[in-house]
């Protein structure tokens, strides 16, 4: 299990369940982003999220999770 999902869960479980960014910090030369099964799960809680990616080294990028996982699906309010 990724950090990313890890953090998610242990804020669900102290009553959490709004999120509006996400904070990733890596020690590696170029920001990384969350792999897909993390997208995923961020998107069930935000399409829209703030994703801000940061190494040790002040590398800083921002984005969006839907600029990242554009066609993720959300739950029901996908379906027609």
């Amino acid at each position: 299990m990724c950090a990313e999902r890890v953090a998610l869960g242990r804020a669900i479980t102290e009553g959490e369940n709004q999120f509006a960014a996400i904070v990733i910090v890596a020690d590696t030369k170029k920001p990384v982003s969350p792999c897909g099964a993390c997208r995923q799960v961020l998107a069930e809680f935000n399409p829209h999220l703030k994703v801000i990616l940061v190494t040790l080294h002040d590398e800083i990028e921002e984005w969006t999770l839907s600029e990242l996982f554009p066609r993720a699906s959300t739950g029901i309010l996908d379906r027609p």
